[in-house]
C-alpha cells in the first residue's frame, strides 16, 4: 500500500471512531445525560492529550502502531499511557516497534479468534535518566508451555509470562529507554 493510501486509510478509520464518539454526544444530550456527555469529553481530551504525549517521543512508527492498534486487531484491545514527556526516545522507535508488532504476532497465532484480549502500552520513568516501556496482553492463551515457546526467540527480549487465573494468562515485553 503506498504512504498516501495508507494516511488514508487512517484517517478514514480515526474520522469513523470520532464520528462515532460525536453520535454518543448527541445522543446522550438529547436525553438530558450532561453527567455522560461531560464524562465522554473528559476521556476524549485524556485520549487526545496521550497521542500527543507518545507523538511527541519522536517514535513515529512505535506511535503509529499503538494509536492505529485496535483499527486492525479485532479480538486485541490496546489501551495506551503516557505518564509525562519523556524527550526524544527515536533511537529506540525502530526496535521497540519491530519487537512489539513481533510479539503481537505471536500472540495472535497462540489466541483463541473467540477471546478478545486486553492490552496496556505504558510508558513510564525508571529512574531518573530512564524510561521504561512496557507492553503486555492478558487473556486465555493457547497452552503455557506452547505460549512460552512460541515466545522464546531470539528476536523478543524480556518477555515474561505469568499464569494469573484458570487459563489466563498475561504475556508482556518491556524496554529500558535512556530518555537524557
Amino acid at each position: 500500500m503506498k504512504d498516501e493510501e495508507k494516511i488514508v486509510e487512517l484517517l478514514s478509520f480515526y474520522r469513523h471512531d470520532w464520528l462515532n464518539d460525536l453520535q454518543l454526544l448527541m445522543g446522550y444530550a438529547s436525553m438530558g445525560k450532561m453527567d455522560k456527555v461531560r464524562d465522554k469529553i473528559e476521556a476524549a481530551i485524556e485520549a487526545a492529550k496521550m497521542e500527543r504525549r507518545i507523538s511527541n517521543l519522536n517514535m513515529s512508527k512505535t506511535a503509529l502502531w499503538v494509536i492505529s492498534f485496535n483499527w486492525y486487531h479485532s479480538n486485541f484491545r490496546l489501551t495506551f499511557s503516557v505518564f509525562k514527556d519523556y524527550g526524544n526516545l527515536s533511537m529506540f522507535d525502530e526496535s521497540i516497534h519491530k519487537q512489539a508488532v513481533e510479539f503481537v504476532q505471536v500472540l495472535e497465532r497462540c489466541s483463541d479468534e473467540m477471546e478478545m484480549y486486553e492490552g496496556t502500552f505504558l510508558i513510564q520513568p525508571f529512574n531518573e535518566e530512564r524510561t521504561e516501556v512496557i507492553l503486555s496482553f492478558q487473556g486465555k492463551f493457547s497452552e503455557e508451555e506452547s505460549l512460552r515457546s512460541a515466545l522464546d526467540t531470539p528476536d523478543l527480549e524480556n518477555v515474561i509470562v505469568e499464569k494469573e487465573e484458570e487459563e489466563i494468562m498475561t504475556c508482556s515485553m518491556s524496554w529500558i529507554c535512556d530518555s537524557k
